[in-house]
């Protein structure tokens, strides 16, 4: 009783000396974990590892290669046993029923793609929710959204004939952003972004493109304690939940409106997923708005990506063009105009014609074997016991390791592709040599269980684009990658068939793989196209 009498007496020297206590045990807590490199070592990898450090000298020394800011996913090493291991981290198993679990650093997107969205969501609840969303993406739904991707595409197209009239300068990656946001927004949530229309935009991309650049500016390399407090990451807290709110108030909207049996309700990926829902509960009304903004961040971000890259790849492959070309003449006819080719896509028949765009699918599925836009992030929890094996059947226990298949370094392995592995090849995806193309060494969208869903309509309004504007319109590559010109001001043709260019293109990482520069290019009307007006 006396100590105590005394504590309260002296309260004050008291709490002084517990706050360095507390504070070291702070410390220890935000101190970083510390693997054991030696458990680690007969991990397969480039070079001996360091008895101190494991493999990561290595690991600087290949990111320090090349340019700076170059996307450290263009590393080759290992390409095959990363796709050997990737396939087992991506596959469903007695242990994990839909993968290894998402890494919980995964949730570090939230603001960006949702924190119980179909990116971020493990377990029961994932399935769930994938379940909700699958009617939304089903082939026949799908083809009924070619006239949204036509008329949105039509602001695209007006905006190439202004600037290829102007002969101006401009960052492709703007264009194609502002088209895919657009149709992401009708086909996910109904909602007209008017995302190509400046000045017109709708509260939501405004909100969304305002959380986006704050997110780019957030200081990962702080505890996430430090930066809660900071100026940037209240922004994005205000945000988010500005974003949050507007989505919801929609979903509430066409969740009223089938109750109703409304005759306008939406037929969107989120109204969909509401059918025969009769109580909208607090979780399934946040599931639906974090998904929705998950969907809003990938259609647009990977389709995006995907345009500028073939609009490159065409441009200095003069014989993909020509290929193109003539795919497009013989399922659209002659005519170059692009209101011809919406008025086929629009008549019945339209699954047809899109099916006959087999060198179209080609040239997408080459250009995401070489750029692919992302990739997943996977940790197996400490004791869970979750063994990879080894091409040469060696097991490894992966217990606490991040697991992230390279995209990038599996789809250039040159046990599969060959010496052609980095170029821009895509007849190697038709005929007989497909055939010879294991499923596991191409994985842009990633395979398994939870291989993106929405990768089907990104791929259908890229053939729908090209359908429409590759006969009208040649992109001229201007800085970074321009083409190499002979004296006469043509360009010139390397021994393997491609022009040359003065410089690489390459990617950089914000958030996702990005070109460098923003695809910056001119735009001109063809001449053939010229000749048939």
């Amino acid at each position: 009783m006396a100590v105590l009498e005394q504590l309260f007496a002296h309260w004050q020297s008291a709490l002084l000396a517990i706050i360095p206590l507390f504070a070291y045990y702070l410390l220890q807590k935000l101190k970083p974990k510390q693997n054991d490199v030696k458990r680690f070592a007969d991990f397969p990898q480039p070079e001996e590892p360091d008895k101190t450090r494991g493999h990561w000298p290595w690991i600087e020394k290949a990111a320090g290669e090349g340019e700076a800011g170059r996307s450290f996913g263009s590393k080759r090493h290992l390409a095959r046993i990363m796709g050997f291991v990737a396939e087992q981290v991506t596959r469903a198993t007695k242990q994990y029923s839909t993968s290894v679990p998402k890494h919980p650093a995964m949730q570090d997107l939230a603001p960006l793609v949702g924190s119980r969205s179909l990116v971020t969501l493990d377990g029961d609840e994932w399935k769930g929710l994938r379940k909700r969303i699958l009617p939304g993406f089903q082939p026949q739904h799908l083809l009924s959204l070619v006239k949204v991707i036509l008329d949105k595409s039509q602001y695209f197209i007006e905006h190439l004939e202004r600037l290829a009239a102007s002969g101006e300068e401009f960052a492709v990656d703007e264009l194609t952003i502002n088209l895919s946001f657009d149709v992401i927004g009708i086909v996910t949530f109904d909602m007209d972004l008017n995302a190509q229309i400046p000045g017109q935009q709708s509260p939501l991309l405004t909100t969304y493109r305002e959380l986006s650049h704050a997110f780019v500016k957030r200081d990962n390399s702080k505890h996430w304690v430090r930066r809660y407090f900071s100026e940037n990451e209240r922004q994005i807290r205000k945000l988010d939940n500005k974003l949050d709110a507007i989505l919801k108030e929609n979903i509430k909207r066409e969740h009223a409106k089938l109750t109703k049996g409304d005759a306008t309700a939406s037929r969107s990926v989120a109204a969909l997923s509401l059918h025969g829902i009769k109580k909208l509960t607090p979780e399934i009304l946040q599931q639906t708005s974090d998904t929705c903004r998950g969907f809003l961040f990938a259609g647009h971000d990977t389709t995006s990506i995907l345009m500028q890259w073939i609009f490159y790849e065409l441009h200095r492959s003069p014989h993909a063009l020509k290929a193109l070309t003539e795919e497009l003449d013989s399922v659209f006819g002659p005519d170059t105009n692009p209101s011809t080719i919406m008025a086929r896509l629009l008549a019945p028949g339209n699954g047809e014609l899109m099916g006959n765009l087999k060198y179209t699918d080609a040239i997408i599925k080459e250009t995401l074997r070489l750029y692919p836009p992302g990739t997943t992030a996977r940790l197996a929890p400490e004791g869970s016991g979750t063994t990879l094996t080894m091409p040469d059947g060696k097991q490894l226990v992966v217990d606490g390791l991040v697991l992230t298949p390279r995209a990038y370094v599996i789809q250039r392995d040159p046990a599969i592709f060959g010496e052609s592995k980095d170029d821009f090849v895509p007849e190697r995806w038709l005929g007989s040599e497909a055939a010879n193309i294991p499923e596991s060494a191409w994985r842009p969208y990633e395979r398994g269980p939870r291989r993106c869903t929405g990768s089907e309509l990104a791929n259908m309004e890229v053939r729908v684009v090209l359908a429409c504007i590759a006969r009208r319109f040649e992109f001229v590559k201007v800085g970074r990658g321009e083409l190499e010109l002979d004296e006469d001001g043509s360009p010139i043709l390397n021994e393997k068939g491609y022009y040359k260019t003065k410089s690489e293109m390459y990617s950089t990482d914000v958030v996702t793989a990005k070109p460098v520069d923003g695809m910056k290019m001119k735009v001109r009307i063809s001449e053939r196209a010229k000749a048939n007006v």
